[in-house]
């Protein structure tokens, strides 16, 4: 089968060529594509998405830090999202370098499937996927199937996507509560970290039983304080050998005690 694509390889001058020639034959070869080619602008992106429909748009350029690269402009976020939005898009892939930001929002708000990169891709293995999922899309499959069966377990690119018997709206609300869940997963982790440091929850309860420990120890001298305390008070006279050497023994013993403590830790 073909599938109907807007296909979008501009030339950018000011960064280097992408050989992407291949991957573009390839698609054009097996789908009913329109090219935009060459001297790319956002107008005539805009043209295009209402002059004719698409099941796909497909991205073949270096990305930006808000969107992705035309000849001598950016294509902003906000103008992929609207133009994903159009009634027959049912796939946007952002075969250009780290995408994923992109492809969040862009399925989150126009719940459309979305394949991008995590991270910068070598040009040849961007092109091979290219070309590789170019021809399993011509197969009766949805977008997730072809994906799998060309990515490999190690890859640079992500696939996000709706089922396909889910309707835009209900994917739009189902996305929103999964993108809430995992703000507030991280927002869980950031203050357990705050909270229990580098010791984790478990590891804060051993260091917790290690100083009730070692308190307990402490406080065994206790008796002995008290009964020196005691006969100052009612005047008994002791040794001061005997009172020095008992307050040596007591400071040599706390000093012990720290020592073990800071070791537990990895403090010495």
């Amino acid at each position: 089968m073909q599938r109907k694509i807007l296909l979008i390889a501009p030339d950018i001058p000011s960064l280097p060529r992408l050989r992407t020639d291949a991957e573009v034959s390839t698609i054009q070869r097996n789908h009913d594509t329109r090219l935009l080619s060459g001297v790319v602008r956002s107008e005539d992106v805009t043209a295009a998405i209402t002059e004719d429909s698409y099941q796909i748009i497909w991205f073949v350029t270096h990305g930006a830090t808000d969107g992705v690269r035309l000849t001598d402009e950016d294509l902003s976020v906000e103008a992929l999202i609207q133009y994903a939005k159009s009634d027959t898009v049912e796939a946007v892939i952002f075969n250009t370098c780290e995408s994923e930001h992109l492809a969040l929002r862009v399925s989150g708000e126009a719940a459309v499937n979305v394949i991008c990169t995590i991270a910068p891709v070598d040009n040849g293995d961007a092109v091979r996927l290219g070309q590789l999922l170019a021809v399993k899309l011509t197969e009766d499959i949805d977008y997730r199937d072809a994906y799998d069966a060309v990515s490999s377990g190690s890859s640079l690119y992500r696939f996000y996507g709706i089922h396909s018997h889910s309707t835009r709206s209900a994917y739009r609300n189902t996305v929103s509560s999964i993108g809430a869940s995992l703000s507030l997963e991280d927002d869980v982790k950031e203050l357990k970290a705050a909270v229990f440091g580098r010791y984790g929850v478990g590891g804060l309860v051993q260091e917790t039983a290690k100083i009730k420990d070692n308190l307990a120890e402490l406080l065994k001298f206790k008796p002995l304080l008290v009964s020196i305390e005691a006969m100052q008070k009612t005047n008994t006279s002791i040794p001061v050998y005997v009172f020095y050497g008992v307050l040596l023994l007591v400071a040599l013993s706390i000093a012990a005690l720290f020592i073990i403590i800071a070791l537990g830790r990895g403090g010495v």
